[in-house]
């Protein structure tokens, strides 16, 4: 007996009953004991004449009914003692606590009713682990069975595959093809589901895997590859010195290939660069141009005279060669006292604004 009590843990009464009551039942079933509550125990009466072995019966089974109910007084406080009136066997003690705390009909329909409402809304958090989930879809699923509700595994497996997360979409998928959902346990799905989850928090060593998973900070991603800062010297092209390529049929044999000209903008009327020609006063398109960004045209140290052999060369009917589309527009064709010296004016001030500016973009 000593040793009995050393080793048996009462589960203690604290107001659900039906959580309480099962763990009780359990513990009275692995001793052998429980029929004490499910049938009861009646003395005999008054004045019978027993056997021996009659009385032997009796006796053993009055010792069992009070270790029953000691059990039962160890498991509930004096204040729940006190409202049990009927104490004189197991099983009266036990109908006693079942009706004033299990809860009527009623009770239990409306507590069911608030237990489905909840397994309903049940979803899984961004943040939450699949053994947490699996524990609170659980907890509410055992509620309900405690109070008459049928709750199949088949009806949880697929509770909890249609509430995972996103992350998982492809596991469930996988899951629903290879097995059979219907006959699936749920320590089955919980055991797949959990090494599937370890995957997702496996370091990964794939150099890639680690350099997309970098964050950087006060930088664009340029800046940390290259380590250079990033330069807006490249916007600075307006006003930028390009030479002109020279078609062959314009040109002689010891004449220059190229003419130094400024960039003016774009052509609307085809694929070319509008290039100004400081020292002919001429508007040339051509496609064939090549730019040295890093230089400017020096406005107020340069020869204004006019190149009359580039100037005649170059006609507003200008020859086209295989990627080359060059035309210009003359000074008298465009009012040489007006159009042009306000161009040039305008391309002035402009190049002004761009190295008082300069500061900015570098």
């Amino acid at each position: 007996m000593s040793e009995d009590k050393t080793l048996t843990k009462i589960p203690h009464f604290d107001g659900h009953y039906d959580h309480w009551s099962e763990l009780m039942e359990n513990l009275l079933r692995a001793k052998g004991l429980w029929s004490l509550v499910e049938i009861g125990f009646t003395e005999p009466i008054e004045g019978t004449i027993l056997t021996e072995a009659q009385r032997e019966q009796f006796d053993d089974a009055r010792l069992k009914d009070h270790q029953v109910k000691h059990y039962l007084f160890q498991a509930i406080d004096r204040t729940v003692f006190e409202q049990i009136l009927d104490r004189r066997t197991a099983k009266s003690v036990w109908d006693s606590l079942k009706r004033k705390f299990g809860g009527n009909l009623k009770v239990k329909k409306s507590l069911l009713n608030a237990l489905r409402r909840e397994f309903e809304v049940l979803e899984m958090k961004k943040d939450e682990t699949i053994t947490d989930y699996f524990a609170r879809v659980m907890m509410v699923s055992n509620k309900m069975r405690s109070n008459g509700e049928e709750m199949p595994d088949k009806k949880i497996v697929e509770k909890i595959l249609r509430t995972l997360t996103d992350k998982f979409t492809y596991v469930v998928v996988s899951i629903e093809e290879s097995k059979d959902t219907d006959t699936m346990s749920i320590d089955e799905l919980q055991s797949s589901l959990v090494v599937h989850e370890q995957k997702f928090r496996r370091p990964s060593n794939n150099d890639e895997d680690q350099v997309l998973n970098v964050v950087v900070k006060d930088m664009t991603p340029e800046e940390a590859w290259s380590g250079e800062k990033p330069s807006v010297d490249y916007f600075r092209v307006f006003g930028c010195v390009g030479y002109v390529h020279i078609p062959d049929a314009k040109r002689k044999k010891l004449e220059d290939k190229s003419v130094s000209c400024v960039l003016f903008g774009i052509s609307g009327e085809s694929k070319g660069y509008r290039m100004f020609d400081p020292i002919a006063k001429k508007i040339i398109v051509s496609r064939d141009v090549i730019f040295d960004e890093d230089r400017e045209w020096d406005w107020e140290n340069f020869e204004d005279e006019a190149d009359l052999d580039w100037g005649e060369s170059i006609e507003i009917s200008a020859a086209k060669e295989e990627d080359t589309e060059q035309h210009t527009v003359s000074a008298s064709s465009i009012n040489p006292d007006g159009e042009i010296e306000a161009a040039a004016e305008l391309l002035l001030s402009m190049q002004h604004l761009l190295l008082k500016s300069n500061q900015i973009w570098l």
